[in-house]
């Protein structure tokens, strides 16, 4: 419904003043009274009611109702399945083979309507409650942040792209946005002020506890490996790791060139 009145501006206000209504995101609640009271004496419209499954909508053809809870239902099974967003693209192709009908117009439309679903600022689509699709506060919107960028971030970096991209609510603050990286058991600390997803295989703790973890899971390895593999878990010099290897209350270079744990 909201979407719809949105849309249908044009209807009750002069062609000067579309864009300046459309720029401040607010329709005028005259408006709105007006188009209400036209879908409310007209036909073909059909209103259907706020429920726990989906928003005030309306429609002209109400065997829609029947396929959107089916397209809906298709897309909540999914996220149950494998919590994880996906785009409006991978979205249109799951509704699509359950319902091959469809047009891409329908489908994000029955999506508009649901409750449960909704499309996060990086046209990703989720289940709502999700701290990727409606992020609560720093941490989630971090979260977010590091979701959209793929990669490890400094926490100033984290900060400038939390109040670019997600604007809406107070602004971010660096000291604020550190101590919440700090705190957050899904972030890790993998060099000077570089923050990853802890989901992503990073490590913390020294370079001394990454290496005795490598080698104690897979045994004695080559330094070349021991490198490569510290790598993947932190941001930090090669050369750190090799000082690191050399500590012989830890390590012990065996007669093949190979590392391995002192016993």
């Amino acid at each position: 419904e909201e979407k719809l009145l949105d849309e249908m501006v044009c209807l009750c206000l002069p062609v000067s003043q579309i864009d300046k209504i459309r720029k401040s995101e607010a329709t005028p609640d005259q408006c709105k009274h007006a188009l209400n009271l036209i879908l409310n004496l007209t036909e073909p419209f059909s209103k259907i009611e706020e429920d726990d499954y989906l928003h005030p909508s309306w429609t002209t053809d109400k065997n829609s109702l029947v396929r959107a809870k089916k397209a809906i239902d298709s897309a909540i099974s999914h996220f149950d399945k494998n919590h994880k967003t996906i785009s409006g693209k991978q979205l249109f192709e799951l509704v699509k083979k359950q319902l091959p009908g469809l047009s891409e117009k329908a489908v994000f439309s029955y999506m508009d309507a649901a409750r449960i679903i909704q499309e996060n600022p990086f046209g990703e689509f989720g289940l709502i409650d999700w701290p990727e699709i409606s992020p609560r506060g720093v941490r989630d919107k971090a979260y977010l942040i590091f979701k959209k960028e793929g990669k490890p971030l400094h926490f100033a970096e984290v900060t400038n792209l939390i109040n670019q991209l997600l604007p809406h609510g107070k602004p971010a603050y660096i000291q604020t946005v550190h101590n919440e990286l700090i705190k957050d058991p899904r972030f890790v600390l993998i060099g000077r002020g570089i923050y990853a997803l802890v989901e992503w295989g990073y490590q913390s703790g020294t370079v001394v506890d990454v290496i005795k973890e490598i080698i104690g899971k897979e045994g004695p390895l080559a330094k070349e490996e021991i490198v490569r593999q510290v790598l993947e878990k932190r941001l930090i010099k090669e050369n750190t790791i090799l000082i690191n290897l050399q500590n012989k209350k830890y390590f012990k270079k065996l007669e093949d060139g190979r590392y391995a744990l002192v016993a």
